[in-house]
Parts: C-alpha cells; sequence; structure tokens
C-alpha cells in the first residue's frame, strides 16, 4: 500500500508558490541589471539601495513599523506551517511503517512507561535519521528567509543632530541570491515529499495508521494467554488460533502463524 503524500505535496506547492512570487516581485523592483551575477553580488542579508521595497507611500513612527514587521515575517508561517505538515506526515508513515514490521519479526511494544523488554517512545516523536534531517532543514529556511526577507530601519541626521524625516528609511530590505536558495531547498522538500510517499510498507499485516480501534482489534491477545504479561515481552502479529476453520488474528508473545491468502480470519 502506497502513502498518500496528496496534502503534504499541495501544501509545499503552496508555499513553494508564495516564496517563488516574493522571489519574483523582488527580481522586478530590483534596480540592477537581472543576471543572477549582479543579484549574488548583491550580498546575501546585507542592506543595499537595490533590494529595497520603495512603498508608494512611505510610513514612519509605530505605523511604519508594525508594517514591515508583518511584510517580512508573515513569509515566516509558510515554512513553519511546511514544517508542521511533514513532521506530521513522517510521524505517521514511521508508525505505520513499525507497525507493519511485527509481521515479519518479534519485536518489544513502544511506549511511553516501557517495562519488562518494552522500549520507550521516540525522544521528538519520530527517528533520529528522520527529525534530525526535517529540523535542520527547517532551520535552515528560516535563516534563508530571514536573510532574504528583513526590516530595514535606517535614521538620517543632520548636521545639527536632528532626524531628518525626509531622509530616514523604514522599509522591507531583500536579497535574491537567498531567496534563491529558499526556493530550491523547498522544492527539494516537496520533492522528497513525493518520492517518500511512494514507498511500499511491507506486506502482511493490514495497515491501521493512527486508528485506535483498529489497533485494539489486533491486540485481542489469544484464549489463555495473558495480556499483561504479553504486552511486557517481545510480540508478534499472526495466526494465533484456528477455530471451525476460522482464524484469529493477533499480537502475541508465543509461537504465531502467518496467514493464507483466501482463508477466513477474524
Amino acid at each position: 500500500m502506497k502513502v498518500k503524500a496528496d496534502q503534504p505535496s499541495q501544501r509545499g506547492l503552496t508555499a513553494c508558490a508564495i516564496l517563488g512570487t516574493i522571489l519574483y516581485l523582488a527580481t522586478f523592483v530590483t534596480t540592477t541589471n537581472p543576471d543572477i551575477y549582479t543579484w549574488w553580488n548583491l550580498g546575501f542579508g546585507t542592506v543595499t539601495r537595490a533590494g529595497l521595497v520603495r512603498w508608494p507611500t512611505p510610513e514612519l513612527g509605530v505605523t511604519g513599523l508594525i508594517r514591515n514587521v508583518l511584510l517580512a515575517n508573515t513569509p515566516q508561517l509558510a515554512i513553519s506551517t511546511l514544517y508542521l505538515v511533514y513532521d506530521q506526515v513522517y510521524t505517521c508513515m514511521a508508525f505505520a511503517d513499525e507497525y507493519a514490521r511485527y509481521f515479519r519479526r518479534r519485536q518489544p511494544l513502544r511506549v511511553t512507561r516501557p517495562r519488562g523488554a518494552q522500549r520507550t517512545t521516540h525522544f521528538l516523536t519520530l527517528p533520529y535519521r528522520y527529525i534530525l534531517p526535517i529540523m535542520v532543514v527547517s532551520a535552515t529556511a528560516h535563516f534563508l528567509l530571514s536573510q532574504g526577507f528583513f526590516l530595514v530601519a535606517v535614521d538620517v541626521f543632520n548636521l545639527d543632530g536632528d532626524i531628518d524625516l525626509e531622509q530616514t528609511i523604514m522599509t522591507v530590505g531583500f536579497s535574491i541570491s537567498a531567496l534563491i536558495l529558499l526556493v530550491t531547498i523547498v522544492g527539494l522538500v516537496v520533492v522528497t515529499g513525493l518520492g517518500m510517499g511512494l514507498r511500499r510498507y511491507p506486506p502482511g499485516i493490514p495497515l491501521a495508521g493512527p486508528n485506535s480501534a483498529a489497533i485494539s482489534a489486533a491486540c485481542h491477545v489469544a484464549e489463555g494467554e495473558d495480556g499483561e504479561e504479553t504486552a511486557m515481552r517481545e510480540i508478534q502479529w499472526g495466526v494465533v488460533d484456528t477455530r471451525n476453520g476460522i482464524g484469529k488474528l493477533a499480537f502475541s508473545s508465543g509461537i504465531v502463524g502467518e496467514p493464507v491468502p483466501g482463508r477466513l480470519y477474524r
């Protein structure tokens, strides 16, 4: 069974569209030559005259500050949303993968407070091979966005030491090179998510996902087996009993059989 990655992919493409629009507007309003070499030489997260948003009606004071702060930081919501969506998707995928492997080999349960042979839950809800790359990519994306779109406040004073309101600048600056790297990384995140969604789970046990009712049905132990003692041992999913030609599928610490296609099970 394949993982459905349509929803996170759509949100990833939405984030790419938002960041791509910002990049397009940045290249449209810059006053330099439209080539990558010139854009790269503008600097990485540096304030330059060519990399400033020019408001039709500039505003200073609290109003101007709030307007520019919101403009500079609102795109961060797209990155945060993308992180939350993909973290949730990968958590479900990793859970389903570990659940499916109980059909292939005997292993202990993973619980919050382990006893006996039980294992503890993952420290960050995901195995390190998933969560560490996700956190690194998320932190890198936030950093690149902060360098690619940022608040600029320049106070200009005259020779008498008084602030010159006509020359003072309150706006948003941008770095095209940082935005290009950011859009590239977000695009790779979307492509990676699509690739992960094409992976298949090991065949055998029906996928339950986070459905507690389906998981509960698989945890009804065989007759004569103590459920509490079984939960503290290494267990495996399979055929634990057969009566009147109908088999029973469940987790067990004992020997289990492999279900046969075409036969009835409960």
